[in-house]
């Protein structure tokens, strides 16, 4: 039986994905690991492959397992960390850009080639990070004036070009988001997503704070904000925003240290910024603009001959369009829309005149709702545009500072140790989890180890050591073993040093089973990590 899956399948997916993460019904981790520099041995053996070249990852069970065993960490992915990315194209001129047209098919391409609206090249980004959708594209000339302003109306331009203004990508999106493959795009009438939402500048981390002394306090005439500062080494060294909040216009945070008898921190400063305040006004204005059932356009596939007073009529299902043919030369080469009209699912031109003949047009009408109702709808996301943030978080109380080689995506993974006999699961919830054994001995001395290097227990099972200080060691285990009470594991330096697992008191389990959640996305880079008291954001995009 004859059947396709639709090329919207792509953006589909990508809107399932991110709906589960809003709804938080489906609980996604980023995923850092691979602390071991890349070498010939990770992959086929070709020679090729070092810190510079990683290798591009594989599918099969075996290459999923191996990464698995890499992780450090997890953190978990929420909507403030994520966006929907649709394709970017930047306006340059003298481009033929598609144009607003549902028949574009095999047999009807697009100018830039494509096959349908999903993957046509009608929406571009200018150097003011204003994202327009064309409209027309002047019987697929050039476009070689660039669109303006924010207005809510269609922006008809001396090049024959119109254009619908849809969004301004903001400050904080392009430091988040946007990179020079994708554009992110959301509906902000619908989710309210930037409804006006707390962020944060740190102006000084400042000096002497403790992280359970260090609270932080919005201020301001919205409600809900949340933040929880992330203290490394005594300095503010990240604001995690467990709640952005609603409908603030102005705010600020005030650090406070309540218990007098902790330290006392000074000269942190941190200023409150209003997420995309100004940019959901301006697409809040398009999307309520919009207007349903719209003629968007109407492309003359023959402009006849002969006319003197032609009267244009628009017939269809919806009511009150009004157009006026433009002339030159008896031949009508455009139209000027008096009303555009509402209600339209299908349209129809007819021209009447008492000396002209043989003109063909056909009507365009607006995709439901009308251009810039559902920018997500309408642009086609195929991407997650992602960002990992505070990968400085504390794992296990240990501050890791090792190079990091593997980033990835693990969907609704599970508590260590959570199976039980009637095959209940539970999920992990918490905002960061590791699958890495933590070892408390007050022998353990930072000298005697160095992070990425290999212990062996007695039966030559491999731990890897990913954080080391005064008293305790952060482990992880490279194979289906379990550090307890009796064990030794020793280094692999002259001489070694071999450290003795006194008791099961003195090992901390993981906080979530490496081998569970479906592993979907993996990233292989070059290394990245930490210095002291930095944050490091890491941006990701997952295309589907």
């Amino acid at each position: 039986m004859p059947a396709i899956i639709k090329p919207t399948i792509s953006s589909e997916i990508a809107k399932i994905y991110q709906k589960a993460i809003e709804s938080q019904t489906t609980n996604a981790y980023f995923m850092l690991g691979k602390i071991t520099p890349w070498t010939d041995s990770d992959l086929g053996g070709s020679g090729i492959y070092n810190d510079t070249t990683p290798p591009t990852p594989r599918t099969s069970e075996a290459y999923e397992n191996e990464t698995r065993r890499n992780i450090v960490s997890l953190q978990k992915a929420t909507v403030i960390n994520t966006s929907l990315a649709t394709k970017r194209y930047d306006w340059v001129s003298g481009t033929v850009y598609d144009m607003y047209d549902p028949r574009y098919s095999d047999t009807n391409l697009a100018p830039s080639g494509a096959t349908n609206l999903a993957q046509s090249k009608m929406f571009i980004l200018t150097d003011e990070f204003n994202l327009y959708k064309c409209i027309d594209n002047n019987n697929r000339a050039a476009s070689t004036v660039k669109p303006t302003g924010t207005s809510t109306s269609y922006v008809a331009l001396s090049d024959g070009y119109v254009w619908k203004y849809m969004k301004t990508v903001s400050i904080a999106e392009r430091n988040q988001f946007l990179s020079a493959g994708f554009v992110p795009v959301s509906d902000v009438v619908a989710a309210g997503f930037y409804d006006g939402e707390i962020g944060f500048t740190i102006n000084d981390g400042g000096s002497g704070y403790a992280q359970d002394n260090t609270v932080l306090t919005v201020s301001g005439d919205g409600t809900g904000a949340d933040l929880q500062a992330v203290v490394t080494s005594g300095s503010i060294s990240n604001v995690v925003v467990n709640d952005g909040g609603t409908g603030y216009t102005s705010a600020s945070i005030d650090i406070t240290t309540p218990d007098p008898a902790k330290a006392q921190g000074i000269n942190g400063d941190i200023d409150a910024v209003i997420n995309q305040i100004t940019t959901q006004n301006t697409q809040t204005n398009v999307q309520l603009a919009a207007v349903n059932g719209e003629i968007s356009t109407i492309i003359i596939n023959s402009g006849g001959s002969g006319y003197v007073a032609p009267v244009a009529t628009i017939t269809g299902d919806g009511t009150g369009a009004a157009v006026t043919p433009i002339l030159s030369s008896g031949v009508i080469i455009g139209f000027t829309f008096s009303n555009r009209g509402s209600g339209y699912t299908f349209a129809n031109i007819t021209i009447t005149d008492t000396e002209g003949s043989e003109f063909d047009g056909s009507v365009i009408v607006a995709p439901p709702n009308g251009h810039g109702f559902s920018l997500i709808n309408e642009s086609y996301p195929t991407a997650i545009s992602a960002l990992v943030t505070g990968i400085d978080a504390l794992v296990q109380t240990m501050d890791v500072t090792a190079e990091y080689r593997q980033l990835g995506i693990i969907i609704d993974p599970v508590k260590y140790n959570a199976n039980n006999l009637d095959n209940y699961v539970e999920k992990i919830t918490a905002t960061t989890a590791t699958p890495c054994y933590l070892i408390t001995k007050g022998s353990i001395d930072p000298a005697n180890y160095t992070v990425a290097e290999k212990l062996l227990d007695s039966a030559s099972k491999e731990y890897l050591v990913v954080a080391v200080e005064s008293g305790k060691i952060l482990v992880q285990a490279l194979e289906e073993v379990e550090p307890a009470g009796g064990l030794t594991l020793t280094t692999q330096g002259v001489p070694p040093v071999s450290l003795v697992i006194d008791s099961d008191g003195q090992v901390t389990d993981p906080t979530f089973d490496r081998n569970t959640g479906s592993m979907f996305y993996i990233d292989n880079r070059v290394p990245f990590s930490k210095g002291a008291n930095q944050l490091i954001n890491i941006r990701t995009f997952i295309e589907f």
